[in-house]
């Protein structure tokens, strides 16, 4: 548990990251991610609860145990002076051991210039360098607080290859974050927070397994009422977009499309839905849940 005065950031969590696994955290912005992260990395201290790396209380051994993880914040704040290749060898400074081979290649791969100056790069650049400095000395534990933010499309994609790499080498991950696509990239288990508490626990298999679909889908001319798009079953949710419709769909494909093949279409798609629509139908049930799911529960941390 922590809290900012009357405020709980982080409330009734119980996560554990085995090694070789990449654990998704997700939740929307101020859902509790970003604390939690904090937590673990000892940079705060939660207010009830423990929290264990490696067996490990982090509050008892702050320092041993930062020398097995590799963590990227939500906003790197780091010298702007220095050049790049000054910043990661500063850095890797603190690393004796640290394999110079693997880091050139981590600077080749993601593509960062580094003789430039901290201070010019873009946001793209800024998180390039970021995941050098967390991946470079090779950890046991990766803690990840959004880490494709501002990465283009290709750099996402090496990203991906960069994370997979270390779990099957052994190495946990804790990766944080608000989109889903990408932690289907890579994730095997997926933990959603909504205001600060963990609301549920999947594998990623059983996650995509569900069969929600958002349709997008723009008319010839008046579109029908949400009354008769609503005559199909699996219909959740309606919203208007001028001549579209946005509805958010539990089932199979061929009622629906039975339906508004009945009607002139100028396009039709369907897509995976965002988190946001997961929360909503989500939490329309656990608002019916039982008694004994309120209780509540010691909170641990642990990979």
């Amino acid at each position: 548990m922590k809290r900012y005065g009357n405020f709980t950031a982080v409330d009734d969590l119980s996560i554990s990251i085995k090694a070789g696994e990449v654990y998704g955290l997700l939740g929307p912005n101020g859902a509790g991610k970003t604390t939690t992260t904090r937590v673990l990395m000892g940079f705060i201290e939660a207010d009830a609860g423990s929290v264990e790396l490696f067996g490990q209380s982090v509050t008892r051994s702050q320092a041993a145990l930062r020398e097995q993880v590799g963590y990227l914040p939500g906003e790197l704040r780091v010298d702007p002076s220095p050049t790049g290749k000054k910043l990661i060898d500063f850095h890797a400074g603190f690393r004796p051991n640290l394999d110079r081979t693997y880091q050139a290649e981590l600077i080749e791969r993601l593509q960062l210039d580094p003789s430039k100056k901290v201070r010019s790069y873009s946001k793209g650049n800024r998180q390039k360098l970021g995941l050098i400095l967390a991946l470079q000395h090779q950890p046991k534990l990766l803690i990840l607080d959004e880490p494709t933010s501002g990465l283009d499309p290709l750099m996402q994609r090496e990203f991906y290859r960069l994370v997979s790499e270390q779990a099957s080498q052994g190495v946990a991950v804790l990766f944080s974050s608000h989109m889903l696509n990408e932690v289907e990239s890579v994730c095997q288990r997926v933990g959603v927070m909504r205001n600060g508490q963990l609301v549920f626990e999947k594998t990623v298999t059983e996650l995509m397994a569900e069969r929600l679909r958002r349709i997008d889908v723009q008319f010839k001319g008046e579109p029908p009422s949400d009354a008769t798009l609503e005559t199909c079953p699996g219909v959740r949710r309606i919203e208007h977009r001028g001549a579209r419709r946005e509805i958010l769909y539990d089932g199979p494909p061929n009622p629906i499309l039975a339906l508004l093949n009945q009607f002139p279409l100028v396009d039709l798609i369907f897509e995976r839905p965002d988190l946001e629509d997961i929360f909503m139908t989500f939490y329309d049930e656990e608002d019916d849940a039982s008694p004994d799911a309120t209780q509540p529960a010691k909170p641990e941390v642990s990979a």
